[in-house]
C-alpha cells in the first residue's frame, strides 16, 4: 500500500501529468487505472471492517491485497529499471521509498502520540508509547509477536498503533527485495540467463516456503503466524512474481486474461463473505486460507496486463481511484481516529460513521499538504543525501516523543482512610445443600494505611503473561488448545485445571497458591473472552460475528478434561464473555435471554463435568470497571478513592446464578465481597491495588485471594 501502481515500459503522458498516480519513481511506467482502483477497495475493505466488523467481517483481506499489489508495483518498478540501466540502485530506491513512505506515517504517529499524552487512559500510556516507538522504527509487528497481541487481545485494549504492523512488514520487505532482484539480475547477465524468468522461480520458491512456514506457524503459535514477516512473504512475493510474467500474458489472448480477471473478482467477493479473521473450521488465518485473497488479486493483477478486460474497467471506476490515490494515508488515519475517539465518547455504529468521513477528510489533506509535495519535491530527488539526513533526524524526533510517552510513570499518594468500610460476612457460608461459599476471612484481609503511593510503571506490571507462554488463545487465530506442557505449574501428584477467559489466567496466582498447598500441579487453559457455557454461542464485534472458535475451544476442552480426569477444575469468566447471546439463525438475543441461556449452559457444563466423575470449583464473576477512566486509571489521574469507586453489573452474575441453580451443591469461591460492598467497588483493599486495567486482577490482589482457593480446594478433595 505504499507505492503507486506501475508496469514496465515509457512513462506517459498522463503518467507525468499526474504524478499522484504513476510509479513510484515518477520515471518510468504506464499508470494502472485498475491498480489505484485495487488500492482503494482493498483500503475500504479494511476501514469499513473495523468500523462496523458485522457489516464486512472479511474486510480484514484488504490488508492482504496491499501485500500483493505492493509486491506486484515494486517489482515492476525493479524490473523496468533493470530494462533500463542493466542495474539496481539500491541507495536510489531506498531514498524514494523514504519519500513516500516517511512523511504520512511520521504525521500520523506525532498526532498519535500527542492525543495519547492528553487523552489516553494513564494505565495505558506507556504501553502505546512503546507501540509507538517501534511503529517509528517500523518493527511494529515485532513488537506485537513479542506482546502476544491480536487486534482484540482480552488483557489490554488495541493499541492505536496496531495496524503499522502491515507497514512493517512491507517495509521489512523493501529492505530485501531490491537487493533480491539486484543478485539475480548479476546472475542472469553473467549466466545469459532472463533475468524475469530467475526471479520469478526465485520468488516461486519463497511463496513455496513461505507459506508452509505460515502453515506450521499458524498452528504452532497463531499470533507470530499473524504478524510475522516470514508468513506474509509469500503474498508480497506473489506480486513479484506475477509482475515477471506480464509481457509473457500481455501478449497471450485477451479471453484469458478476461477470464482471470472475472475468476479473480469473483475469488475476492467469495473470500470477503466467507473469511473470518479468526479462519475458518478451526484453522486459523493466515495459514493457507490466506492464498485465496493472494491470488485471486494476482489473477486481477494479470488481467489488466494487456487490454482492460471487464475486471479492469469495474477496478478503473473513477471513485475507487480516487480512495486509490488517499488509500496510504486513509489506512494510516482511520485506526487512530477510532481508537483515540473511543477515549473521549462512546462509539458505535452512527459515531463510527463520522470518524470514518473524518479520517476521510484528514486522508485528502495530508495527501495533498504533505505526502505529494515531499513526495514530487525536485530538491530532494536531486539532492538524495538531504533525504536521508531528513529521514534519520525526523525519525529520531518521533522516536524521542514516543520515548517520552514511554516513560510516563505518575506516582501518586491515595488516602484509604476515606473509602468506606466493607461489612465482614462469615466466611465459608453453607448453601442450600452440605458444601460451601468460600471468602476471605477477616483476618486474611490486607492491612491498610490513611495513605499509599502507587505508580503506572508497578502497577502495569503486576499482572501474570501466559498469553506469551500460548495458555491463553486469542480471538486471532488457532481454537486449539494450549500445550498441557507448556502450562502446566508444580509438579504435584495431583492435577488441578484453571479454565475460562483472561480472567483465569489473572487468578493464576490464587489457584496456583492452593493447588501447591494440596500437593497439585496446576494446568491452565484459557481463550479471550470465551464462555463455558455449553450450547452458548457469543457475537463478538471482534470476530465481525459469531464466535465459533470459542465454541470449537469449549468443546475440545470438556473432552480433553473428560479424557484426563483432573483431581479439580476451576472455571471463571467475564461477566461480559456471555454478552450478546446469537441465536441458531445467527441474530443477536436481548440480555435477559443471554444470561438465562449462559446460566443454563453453565449448569450443563457443570453436570457433564461431574457426571464424568471430576469435581468442579466455581468463581464468582470477577467485579470489572470496564472502563481504564475508573479504579486504577483514574486513581492515577488524581482521584480520590471515593471518586474512583464504580458500580458493579450485573449485581448477580452468571457463575453465583449457576451455584443457585446446582443448590449449591458445587463450591463457589467469592472474589468481591470486601472490594464491593453493596456492589460498590473500590480500587483498592488496605494496602493492595485491585485492579490493574479495566478488567484484570493485579498478581497482588489474586495472591491476596489465595487463602479461600485453599479452603475450596481441600474442601472438594476431601
Amino acid at each position: 500500500m505504499t507505492s503507486r501502481g506501475a508496469t514496465e515500459g515509457p512513462a506517459t503522458r498522463r503518467g507525468r501529468r499526474r504524478g499522484d498516480r504513476s510509479t513510484a519513481s515518477g520515471r518510468s511506467g504506464t499508470f494502472r487505472p485498475d491498480i489505484q482502483g485495487m488500492r482503494g477497495l482493498a483500503v475500504l475493505l479494511v476501514v469499513v471492517h473495523h468500523a462496523w466488523p458485522d457489516v464486512l467481517p472479511g474486510g480484514f483481506v484488504g490488508v492482504d491485497m496491499f501485500f500483493t499489489v505492493s509486491g506486484f508495483v515494486i517489482g515492476s518498478l525493479l524490473l523496468g529499471e533493470i530494462g533500463r540501466t542493466g542495474a539496481v540502485d539500491l541507495y536510489d530506491f531506498w531514498t524514494r521509498r523514504a519519500r513516500r513512505i516517511l512523511p504520512a506515517s511520521l504525521l500520523v504517529l506525532g498526532a498519535t502520540l500527542t492525543a495519547t499524552w492528553l487523552w489516553a487512559p494513564a494505565t495505558q500510556r506507556r504501553a502505546i508509547g512503546d507501540d509507538g516507538l517501534w511503529a517509528t522504527l517500523f518493527a511494529a509487528n515485532l513488537r506485537f509477536i513479542q506482546q502476544g497481541t491480536d487486534y482484540a487481545a482480552a488483557d489490554r485494549d488495541p493499541s492505536p498503533f496496531q495496524h503499522f504492523w502491515s507497514l512493517a512488514v512491507e517495509e521489512q520487505f523493501y529492505l530485501a527485495v531490491p537487493v533480491i532482484v539486484a543478485v539475480c539480475a548479476g546472475v542472469a547477465v553473467r549466466r545469459g540467463w532472463a533475468t524475469r524468468r530467475l526471479l520469478a522461480l526465485v520468488m516461486v520458491a519463497v511463496c513455496v516456503l513461505s507459506l508452509a512456514y505460515s502453515v506450521h506457524l499458524t498452528s504452532a503459535s497463531p499470533t507470530a503466524a499473524y504478524f510475522s514477516p516470514f508468513t506474509r512473504a509469500w503474498q508480497l512475493a506473489a506480486g513479484v512474481a506475477a509482475a515477471c510474467v506480464v509481457p509473457f500474458l500481455a501478449r497471450r489472448c485477451d479471453e484469458l486474461r478476461d477470464a482471470l480477471g472475472v475468476a479473480g473478482l469473483l475469488g475476492l467477493g467469495a473470500t470477503i463473505a466467507l473469511l473470518a479473521e479468526t479462519g475458518i473450521g478451526g484453522t486459523g488465518y493466515p495459514s493457507y486460507l490466506s492464498a485465496a485473497p493472494t491470488l485471486s488479486t494476482v489473477a486481477v493483477l494479470l488481467a489488466g496486463a494487456g487490454r482492460p478486460g471487464l475486471g479492469a474497467q469495474v477496478l478503473s471506476y473513477a471513485p475507487l481511484r480516487h480512495v486509490g490515490d488517499i488509500s496510504y494515508s486513509l489506512y494510516l488515519w482511520h485506526w487512530p481516529v477510532q481508537i483515540v475517539a473511543a477515549w473521549l465518547v462512546a462509539t458505535g455504529p452512527l459515531v463510527n460513521g463520522l470518524l470514518m468521513l473524518l479520517s476521510y477528510v484528514l486522508a485528502v489533506l495530508s495527501y495533498r499538504l504533505v505526502e505529494n509535495p515531499v513526495r514530487r519535491s525536485s530538491s530532494l530527488a536531486s539532492r538524495r543525501w538531504v533525504t536521508a539526513a531528513a529521514a534519520i533526524c525526523c525519525i529520531g524526533v518521533v522516536s524521542a516523543c514516543a520515548s517520552r510517552v514511554a516513560a510516563f510513570d505518575p506516582r501518586v499518594a491515595v488516602r484509604v482512610a476515606s473509602a468506606p468500610a466493607a461489612p465482614t460476612p462469615p466466611a465459608d457460608r453453607p448453601g442450600p445443600g452440605r458444601t460451601t461459599e468460600f471468602d476471605l476471612r477477616p483476618s486474611q484481609l490486607p492491612s491498610g494505611s490513611s495513605r499509599i503511593r502507587i505508580d503506572a510503571a508497578t502497577v502495569l506490571a503486576d499482572y501474570v503473561d501466559l498469553a506469551q507462554k500460548g495458555c491463553q488463545r486469542g480471538y486471532v487465530g488457532t481454537s486449539s488448545l494450549p500445550d498441557p506442557a507448556t502450562c502446566t505449574f508444580g509438579d504435584g501428584r495431583r492435577t488441578f485445571y484453571l479454565v475460562g477467559d483472561s480472567m483465569a489466567t489473572a487468578l493464576t496466582p490464587a489457584v496456583g497458591r492452593a493447588a501447591d498447598r494440596v500437593g497439585a500441579r496446576l494446568r491452565v487453559m484459557a481463550k479471550a473472552s470465551c464462555t463455558l457455557a455449553t450450547g452458548v454461542t457469543v457475537h463478538k464485534d471482534e470476530v465481525g460475528g459469531a464466535y465459533r472458535s470459542c465454541d470449537r475451544f469449549r468443546a475440545d476442552l470438556l473432552d480433553h478434561l473428560e479424557q484426563e480426569k483432573p483431581d479439580a477444575v476451576f472455571m471463571v469468566n467475564s461477566n461480559g464473555s456471555a454478552a450478546g447471546q446469537v441465536d441458531r439463525d445467527g441474530r443477536r438475543t436481548r440480555a435477559s435471554t443471554w444470561q438465562r441461556a449462559t446460566t443454563a449452559g453453565l449448569v450443563r457444563t457443570v453436570q457433564r463435568l461431574r457426571a464424568a466423575g471430576i469435581p468442579v470449583v466455581l468463581i464468582e464473576n470477577p467485579a470489572r470497571p470496564g472502563d481504564d477512566d475508573r479504579a486504577t486509571g483514574c486513581l492515577l489521574d488524581g482521584g480520590t478513592v471515593k471518586e474512583c469507586t464504580f458500580t458493579d453489573t450485573p449485581a448477580v452474575g452468571a457463575y453465583e446464578r449457576a451455584h443457585r441453580r446446582l443448590a449449591g451443591r458445587v463450591p463457589l469461591v467469592r472474589v468481591n465481597t470486601h472490594i464491593c460492598p453493596e456492589h460498590r467497588c473500590r480500587p483498592i483493599l488496605g494496602d493492595v491495588v485491585v485492579w490493574r486495567d479495566d478488567s484484570h486482577f493485579t498478581r497482588t490482589y489474586a495472591r491476596v485471594l489465595a487463602p479461600a482457593f485453599v479452603r475450596a480446594a481441600r474442601h472438594v478433595l476431601r
